[in-house]
């Protein structure tokens, strides 16, 4: 079994294009060989196993190579939680499209995103092909990271007054005096008082 590539150096250089149909078919193979071995994968890019190609395979409702793949378009903004094989035991809050519309040199066009089926697949197939041609174009799960905007804090909370904030994946509450420094660091949002 080929070595998954952690090294995020390596995974933020884009992949070059496969200059045959022949020659994608034969890296999307390999690919798909280890998400058939492997018990946690449903997506992997050529550059994941130290293979500079424009090739990827998504394994989620069935096995799909995609060589030479671009991104068309986007559509309908939702915020997810990815993990990734070259970053074992790490997941992190992602801002992706329901749909996604790519080209291919092996497919043609397609559009990946829910539609009259199993949605709740569709929807992991569309996310699982953003992610992997993120991979071919040198970005890693980290680049598409979701992240609160700041809001602007006045100074109408006194020491005292209790806030709730979050920092999208814990929510405290506090007394202001507490909390004034987390908002202000812009890490931590205030979402109400009490």
């Amino acid at each position: 079994m080929d070595s998954i590539i952690t090294n995020i150096e390596l995974l933020t250089k884009p992949c070059k294009i496969v200059e045959s149909l022949e020659e994608g078919r034969a890296i999307g193979e390999r690919l798909l060989k280890y998400l058939g071995e492997d018990d946690e994968g449903i997506g992997l890019a050529a550059n994941q196993i130290g293979i500079n190609a424009r090739v990827c395979a998504v394994v989620v409702k069935e096995p799909l190579i995609l060589i030479n793949p671009i991104i068309q378009s986007l559509y309908d903004e939702i915020i997810t939680v990815e993990s990734c094989l070259s970053f074992p035991g790490q997941s992190v809050r992602t801002k992706r499209f329901k749909y996604v519309s790519i080209a291919t040199d092996n497919i043609g066009s397609g559009v990946f995103g829910p539609c009259n089926g199993n949605e709740e697949l569709d929807l992991l197939e569309s996310i699982c092909v953003q992610h992997e041609i993120g991979h071919l174009d040198g970005k890693t799960m980290f680049d598409f990271e979701y992240k609160l905007k700041p809001r602007m804090v006045t100074n109408k909370f006194k020491r005292n007054d209790l806030v709730v904030i979050s920092n999208g994946e814990e929510i405290r509450k506090l007394k202001w005096k507490k909390a004034q420094a987390l908002v202000e660091n812009e890490s931590w949002n205030i979402i109400s008082t009490i």
